[in-house]
């Protein structure tokens, strides 16, 4: 059956009006719900409608073999005094209506935590349609017989409760009635109660994408499910939201995890609603409000080492003790330097393939943490023979394994030689992939089929580079250390990577000396750890930056950023 009959109902939670203290949290389709209050309630506006708590023997209203049916109620509360209200039950096939009642003077009784023991409680709405009226003669009252179902057929209904004000207002409720569809099943082939925990503590609103474990001891149908996001607009107060639904209808035996709220829209003026349904109406609601969905410390991610060579595996964990079951999800974000090879909610297992920064995410909902690991080439080792004793050894190699750099021979890096401009365009243009130009830069002196002649056209084209004139670029020329942090500087914003940070500079005795185009990307790539002074109070923005500084400022971009 299709869930477009259920719309109705559920879209008048569009735009509504909640208490500021308001916190609820509502269950309805298990016996076992020992840590749920009494009854399910979303307030509408000028109805309230409830469903109260159902005494199911499993989900949906069926003898389910014991000769007893399921039992279902609900209630409505009025926010204001009704002169009228009016409750109709119709076959929705058919049109037939199964049940009309009609009462008058009926008091408000808009109370948050009321829903039994007010002038309009569920009695007052008649069940006569779905199960017949039998009398206790030794008590000497009438009851609802449910062990009798007075549809013989599966039925889906409509319950429309309508309710006329007892002082007219210039503005119409659009709640003031209400509409909405229940599926009654007469033979739901269930034996077993159905048993419910809940994960977190006192459905606490910290955890909430895995907030239940449902473990019925037979098969369980699912045959929808809603989920609304409503959140506040600060400017009316209205709360305002959407819904959507999803249809299952495969029966589920065994355990069900992970069927709670969804993670990650838990604030102060954000909340989430989730409701798990059956067709026979048996609805299960958790709405949280306020507090964090997860705090740092609830995922720890920890591995043995921090450098891999390419081949090796490596386990990551999440070591943080929790009090509740936390199923992270596991990705790399580098796929084309390693991969997640096995994984479950704890730990995963992730393999390098090739020389670079591989970087793993764990993730909970909008939550996550990713871990950088350095994957090495060991097979690099002693290709270069004036490197084997520098301090830039293993950024060089690194640099070189990821192809960002070559050798100015076969044997040799020259690490002290200084990095000139094309050089500098070259590499940040393979770190981009290479991608393929149709144009030219424009410059006079960047001749075509250069090892730097596409590099500088990429460059000029996405704005890195500006030439020293308007027409000349001057590739040969060797970079500065301000100009090499400018250039960088307008490649990781064009990446539309967080380039805000900022250093005070003024701690370099030099820093007047730093160009004025050159301030705010000196101060970004200070701030990153990116370029460091030659000393304690030498910055030397207008020094030559050399092949061996090069490549120690890229790893460390790639790394870092």
């Amino acid at each position: 059956m299709a869930s477009g009959r259920y719309a109705p109902f559920w879209e008048s939670l569009g735009s509504y009006e909640l208490p500021a203290e308001f916190k609820s949290v509502y269950l309805g389709s298990s016996r076992n719900h020992y840590m749920v209050p009494e009854a399910t309630k979303i307030e509408l506006g000028g109805l309230q409608p409830q469903y109260l708590t159902f005494n199911p023997e499993a989900a949906g209203l069926s003898p389910n073999g014991d000769e007893d049916l399921d039992w279902v109620s609900f209630a409505f509360g009025l926010n204001r005094n009704a002169k009228t209200v009016t409750y109709t039950v119709t076959d929705a096939s058919t049109g037939r209506v199964l049940w009309k009642q009609e009462m008058e003077g009926i008091c408000k009784t808009f109370n948050k935590n009321a829903f039994l023991g007010s002038p309009f409680t569920a009695s007052e709405l008649g069940m006569d349609w779905l199960y017949p009226v039998a009398y206790n003669e030794e008590e000497g009252f009438y009851y609802y017989d449910t062990s009798r179902c007075l549809l013989e057929n599966n039925t889906e209904v409509k319950v429309r409760v309508e309710a006329t004000t007892e002082l007219e207002t210039d503005t119409s409720n659009a709640n003031d009635a209400v509409e909405f569809y229940f599926y009654i099943d007469t033979g739901a082939p269930m034996d077993d109660p159905s048993s419910i925990r809940a994960i977190a503590n006192e459905l606490s609103p910290t955890y909430t994408e895995y907030l239940y474990l449902f473990q019925p001891r037979e098969t369980w149908f699912i045959d929808y499910t809603i989920i609304c996001q409503i959140q506040k607009d600060p400017e009316t107060g209205k709360w305002n939201g959407s819904a959507f639904s999803v249809v299952s209808t495969t029966p589920i035996p065994g355990s069900i995890t992970g069927t709670g709220a969804v993670a990650g829209h838990c604030t102060e003026d954000n909340r989430s609603i989730f409701l798990a349904c059956d067709y026979a109406g048996n609805v299960s609601v958790a709405e949280i409000q306020g507090g964090s969905h997860m705090v740092d410390e609830d995922m720890d991610l920890q591995a043995s080492a921090t450098t891999l060579a390419v081949g090796d595996t490596l386990t990551i964990e999440n070591v943080a003790e929790n009090d509740y079951e936390l199923n992270l999800n596991w990705k790399s974000l580098t796929p084309e330097v390693g991969e997640v090879t096995q994984s479950d909610g704890s730990s995963c297992t992730v393999q390098a393939n090739a020389c670079g920064f591989l970087k793993v995410r764990g993730s909970f909902g909008s939550n996550e943490k990713v871990l950088t690991f350095r994957v090495v080439d060991p097979s690099l080792e002693g290709t270069f023979t004036d490197v084997s004793n520098h301090w830039a050894k293993d950024d060089i190699l690194m640099a070189t394994g990821m192809g960002l750099f070559r050798g100015m021979t076969d044997s040799t890096f020259c690490p002290q030689m200084p990095l000139s401009r094309g050089q500098l365009v070259t590499v940040l243009y393979r770190m981009e992939g290479s991608p393929e130009i149709t144009g030219s830069s424009g410059f006079q002196d960047v001749a075509p089929n250069q090892y730097y002649t596409q590099a500088v056209a990429w460059a000029k084209e996405n704005g890195m580079v500006n030439g020293v004139t308007d027409t000349l670029f001057r590739p040969a020329d060797s970079i500065t250390r301000e100009q090499f942090a400018a250039i960088l500087y307008r490649y990781a914003n064009w990446k539309e990577q967080d380039v805000t940070a900022q250093a005070d500079l003024t701690s370099f005795a030099d820093a007047a000396g730093v160009s004025a185009y050159a301030q705010i990307p000196m101060a970004w790539a200070v701030a990153e750890g990116l370029i460091q002074g030659i000393s304690e109070t030498t910055l030397n923005p207008r020094g030559t930056t050399t092949r061996a500084q090069a490549a120690t400022i890229l790893v460390r971009y790639l790394e870092q950023l």
